[in-house]
């Protein structure tokens, strides 16, 4: 592959993580959403499933960015052993990928998602367990 094509697909693949990480925050502000502002406590055998069901999700998700990370992590390296083949000397943006890879990109982008997927798991579970009834308070009750 020419530099250009592997500065495209590097393109492309981020653009997959950049959308997979708008879902990720989405789906998360929305199920906190649901779980702290909407008064309907959990079972224990529902919070159970919930949390099965979190897991799940939360595995998929982490797995799935991980392997796109992966992906792009491999076009950056790919892009960089490009550079003695003299086809891009000069170019600022071999400079930017070869900054990149020598700054630990790869390292960074790993220790990103396992703390902010950590952290929502975290945040999650803890809302999932703790949810309770909240009758009395200043917040609206869901008719049934």
């Amino acid at each position: 592959m020419t530099f250009y094509e592997l500065i495209d697909v590097a393109q492309s693949v981020a653009a997959r993580i950049d959308v997979q990480w708008g879902f990720f925050l989405t789906f998360h502000l929305a199920l906190l959403g649901g779980i702290v502002y909407v008064d309907r406590p959990l079972s224990k055998m529902k919070k159970g499933v919930a949390v099965v069901l979190y897991s799940v999700f939360a595995i998929m998700s982490f797995r799935l960015l991980r392997l796109q990370q992966s992906l792009l992590e491999k076009a950056y390296n790919d892009i960089v052993a490009l550079q003695g083949d003299g086809c891009c000397a000069g170019s600022q943006l071999m400079e930017f990928y070869v900054a990149e890879v020598n700054a630990g990109f790869g390292a960074r982008i790993v220790y990103v998602a396992v703390g902010l997927h950590l952290l929502a798991f975290i945040v999650v579970l803890v809302s999932i367990i703790s949810d309770q009834s909240r009758t009395g308070s200043a917040r609206t009750s869901v008719t049934q």
